[in-house]
């Protein structure tokens, strides 16, 4: 992941949290928040094929089961590393197959770190401005962020298309170029 490090950094944040701390900071359950504090301490670098897992294949969700990863071919995973990136609560931004391990921490939680009161405020900067390295301008930014996720505000780069919002959980870049036969009929009515 590219940004490892502010995850390494909001983990070891995470680590000096007791389960029950977990528990009210998340709202979740005693059993969730005792599994979650395992995962906090379990946290480790390098990330391997025996410590963690392709990003794509971690997740789950309407926009994973509709994503339908392991049915994609190398040639559709290599296209979806290209073009595919997933806005994360722990990691910021992760590319499809980039390695991460399993975490609990919503966008939304009101978890305040070095200055920045929210993850929002945490994330914002850093996420707006890889965006603007990463991107050209000849790409259009579909985002299919929920909600939560989509208050991060991200800023399109400067002549890229307007970052168009949907209510899902990643980004998507598309080149300016790309066909409307690109896209099934029924996707066409839907989505674009």
């Amino acid at each position: 992941p590219v940004f490892l490090t502010e995850a390494e950094e909001l983990n070891a944040a995470l680590r000096l949290k007791k389960p029950s701390d977990l528990q009210a900071l998340m709202g979740i359950s005693e059993k969730l928040a005792a599994l979650n504090w395992e995962r906090n301490q379990d946290f480790a670098t390098p990330f391997t094929a025996d410590n963690a897992r392709p990003a794509v294949f971690a997740f789950n969700g309407d926009v994973y089961t509709g994503l339908d990863a392991y049915t994609l071919d190398k040639a559709a995973l290599g296209v979806a590393q290209n073009s595919l990136r997933i806005l994360s609560g722990l990691y910021g931004l992760l590319k499809p197959l980039d390695l991460m391990q399993p975490y609990r921490l919503e966008m939304g939680t009101s978890f305040g770190i070095n200055g920045a009161n929210t993850l929002y405020t945490f994330w914002k900067a850093k996420l707006t401005a890889h965006m603007k390295k990463e991107l050209t301008a000849d790409e259009l930014v579909l985002n299919l962020a929920s909600k939560e996720y989509a208050r991060s505000k991200l800023e399109p780069p400067d002549g890229c298309w307007p970052i168009i919002q949907q209510k899902k959980l990643m980004f998507l870049r598309i080149s300016k170029t790309v066909s409307s036969k690109s896209f099934p009929s029924s996707q066409k009515r839907q989505e674009v």
